[in-house]
């Protein structure tokens, strides 16, 4: 994975959208977090690693990228997630270890932000608040999702 530069990012053609973190940020303040993070290119490489401390949130700005557990020779992707989709809240949140491996499938570019940086953010803007209102949207939507899976694993069992 290859942090990009300005004229790198340039090339892509690709425009910065953080999908559901931007919901209700004004645009002066969109820009100032834009900028505070990196982005990054990845060609179908392990991006997180399952166990190990993270601290970036992601934003998949092209491509995909798989999220998968890996018991000893076997690979279970658990979700594919594309463009526009946030990934590495709950341990950006938690300090803690990441629950699962995510990996680019293919080529995909990715803006990332640390901890730090986020913090200076909702710290910083009036948005701030907004922001983690946004995080817990994204949680409780996938707390849904999963729920959802639960329920149809264990009405076929």
């Amino acid at each position: 994975m290859i942090v990009l530069t300005p004229a790198e990012i340039s090339k892509t053609g690709i425009s910065l959208s953080l999908g559901s973190l931007a919901v209700n940020i004004p645009k002066g303040e969109l820009d100032a977090l834009g900028s505070m993070g990196e982005w990054v290119a990845s060609d179908g490489e392990l991006i997180v690693q399952e166990g190990t401390y993270q601290k970036h949130l992601y934003t998949i700005l092209d491509g995909e990228v798989d999220v998968f557990k890996k018991n000893a020779d076997t690979k279970q992707i658990l979700i594919r997630l594309s463009s526009g989709t946030l990934f590495g809240e709950i341990s950006l949140l938690s300090g803690g270890q990441a629950s699962a491996n995510v990996e680019a499938a293919g080529k995909a570019i990715l803006w990332r932000i640390n901890h730090k940086h986020l913090m200076e953010f909702v710290e910083g803007y009036s948005s701030g608040g907004q922001i983690c209102i946004n995080l817990a949207k994204v949680l409780s939507d996938r707390l849904v999702q999963a729920n959802e899976k639960i329920v149809d694993l264990a009405s076929k069992t």
